[in-house]
């Protein structure tokens, strides 16, 4: 059984309107084919009928469509998508390197 993953980045609170827009988006839907845990919401997309594809737009459709999430972006890596505040790569590998120096000192 595959499923598609979507990431809140530790917001469970977005997590939770993520996964009621969801519901509505692809209903009428079983409870068991779209779940949530925590920051993360499991959608058994094979089960339901629906593509990668289908869970993009939806997901775009929700981010652009709330004032609230104006920074936030898609990141789509396979079957797993992650909702968040997007960072540049240098911010992300300089991170990466203060870590890595921190640990070695």
């Amino acid at each position: 059984m595959m499923a598609v993953i979507v990431n809140c980045a530790g917001d469970n609170e977005l997590a939770n309107k993520l996964y009621d827009y969801l519901g509505s988006e692809f209903s009428p839907t079983p409870a068991d084919l779209i779940s949530l845990k925590e920051d993360e919401i499991i959608i058994k997309h094979t089960e339901l009928g629906i593509k990668n594809d289908a869970v993009r737009k939806s997901l775009n459709k929700f981010v652009e469509s709330s004032l609230d999430l104006g920074g936030y972006s898609i990141t789509e890596f396979g079957d797993i998508f992650t909702v968040g505040i997007a960072q540049s790569l240098d911010k992300v590998i300089l991170s990466c390197e203060n870590v890595w120096i921190s640990c070695t000192a």
